[in-house]
């Protein structure tokens, strides 16, 4: 799906055939995540599951960064018609690599069947610890994300009035701390607990919303910027807990389940933002500092109460 959505965007003529690209292309990518997650769950211990989990994320996160530059070299050099076309031939590649080079699970493994899927899901749903693991990332990964791809810049642009070169500059960093989180997430669980690391990320996070809530001066922003980023990313180790909770035959539907509200946190968070935002009135086109505390307040707030119903994790390793 994700390569033949690559072709059709290639080949659009229209506005719906664009839309039918992109729509196959995020079908096609949206099991990468969570299919590799079910793999390492198969096959590796729950020690190692935790450091590659985080390798994974930090890798894709780091692509996305670093895809910048050489996409647009190659977007100036081929075209972008070019540019997904050629996506689309890497991804045959790789899909045909795995399909060649890999397996579901380990000789002698058996692979759950199908039928186990609604059972699983009920199993999921009706635990309470999965519950605790789902609030948390909705308002972690959902602040996160919903500030790094939205508010931000508007964020700087109000309070500040810098260029859109120095915008992202600041942005970049906050980037660089998202990257640099996901990356060393696992390896640092691994060595002090996931929950702890989920917990002490999950309150620097915090302390973050509460110094760009006051509006410091851009030098403080920029550095709390990269803090924000690198504790938020920590607390994607939410993503790698479910292995510790549930049987290995339901971490694929349990993953999901709790990806799940992480991204549907970025979503109802930005929007969230958004109202609050935008219940101050605007002046001269720019909306007030106030307007900003008052959200990054809101989220602060909301993820300091649903830490204190995950804290009982801590028991689970």
């Amino acid at each position: 799906a994700g390569a033949a959505g690559s072709l059709i965007f290639a080949g659009a003529q229209s506005f719906a055939a664009l839309a039918l690209g992109r729509a196959l292309i995020g079908v096609g990518m949206a099991g990468v995540l969570m299919g590799a997650l079910k793999a390492f769950s198969q096959w590796f211990s729950a020690q190692r599951y935790p450091t590659l989990s985080g390798l994974l994320v930090g890798i894709g996160s780091a692509g996305a960064l670093f895809a910048a530059t050489p996409l647009a070299w190659l977007n100036a050099t081929l075209g972008w018609r070019m540019v997904f076309i050629i996506g689309a031939a890497m991804i045959v590649l790789v899909a045909v690599a795995l399909v060649i080079g890999t397996r579901n699970t380990p000789p002698g493994t058996a692979w759950p069947g199908k039928t186990a899927d609604l059972r699983a899901l009920r199993v999921v749903f009706g635990d309470r610890r999965f519950w605790r693991m789902a609030m948390l990332v909705f308002f972690t990964n959902g602040t996160l994300l919903a500030f790094q791809g939205l508010w931000a810049g508007p964020y700087l642009d109000d309070l500040f009035g810098i260029s859109s070169l120095q915008r992202g500059n600041v942005l970049l960093l906050l980037s660089l701390g998202v990257t640099a989180g996901f990356l060393v997430s696992g390896w640092l669980s691994a060595r002090v607990g996931l929950a702890n690391i989920v917990i002490a990320g999950t309150t620097v996070f915090i302390a973050s919303q509460v110094v760009l809530a006051l509006h410091p001066p851009l030098t403080i922003v920029a550095v709390t910027g990269a803090i924000f980023g690198f504790a938020g990313a920590l607390t994607i180790m939410l993503l790698a807990q479910p292995r510790y909770v549930f049987p290995v035959t339901i971490t694929g539907q349990a993953t999901t389940a709790v990806n799940l509200f992480a991204i549907g946190g970025t979503f109802l968070v930005q929007w969230w933002m958004g109202l609050i935002i935008g219940a101050f009135p605007e002046s001269a086109g720019h909306y007030p500092p106030a307007s900003y505390t008052a959200a990054l307040l809101f989220s602060a707030a909301a993820t300091v109460v649903v830490l204190f119903f995950y804290l009982p994790m801590r028991r689970v390793e």
